[in-house]
């Protein structure tokens, strides 16, 4: 027989705290007490009915992926609790917040210098989504934090880099 201590979630647990409503956005979760009681045993909790495996990391971290959005649901949140045994769970619970994928229309200009400091205008849909929690535009692997304009627009200026050739531009709701 094991005693542990139920494991607790900090104030503010996920991060990031928003995700597409595809699902699969991998989250950190702070709290404490998390030990590892064998391979599937830890879970992050969605609305108390959707449980995702979790890895546990250390006593203050696990990490776990969002689920879909359940097509049915009219809130665009889940509130999330922790597991360590499929029984106990936590008293607290963390808000991870839903969002449709920004798009990408156009980005003008289209080709700038090495150097990176071209200012650029990026359109299309979605930028001011009301879950977006962190905006970010990726050139390549780099991210960057653009202007917000309005939810079609942003202004940008490219990164540098150390190897000429193109790259993706990618927008992103929450840094990932």
């Amino acid at each position: 027989y094991t005693y542990f201590a139920n494991p607790e979630l900090f104030p503010d647990p996920l991060s990031p705290a928003c995700g597409p409503i595809e699902g699969y956005t991998r989250i950190k979760v702070r709290g404490k007490n998390f030990i590892e009681f064998g391979f599937g045993s830890a879970k992050c909790i969605f609305n108390n009915t959707i449980y995702m495996n979790a890895t546990v990391i250390d006593d203050g971290t696990i990490y776990c992926d969002s689920p879909m959005l359940d097509g049915n649901s009219d809130d665009m949140w889940y509130n999330v609790s922790v597991t360590l045994d499929g029984d106990f769970k936590t008293n607290q619970t963390g808000v991870f917040k839903f969002y449709r994928n920004p798009t990408i229309a156009s980005v003008s200009p289209e080709l700038g210098p090495v150097t990176g400091a071209t200012n650029s205008f990026i359109t299309g849909t979605g930028f001011n989504e009301t879950n977006i929690c962190k905006l970010t535009v990726r050139y390549g692997h780099t991210h960057v934090a653009p202007k917000l304009i309005s939810d079609t627009k942003l202004d940008i200026n490219s990164p540098p880099v150390t190897v000429p050739g193109e790259v993706v531009v990618s927008v992103s709701g929450n840094g990932q």
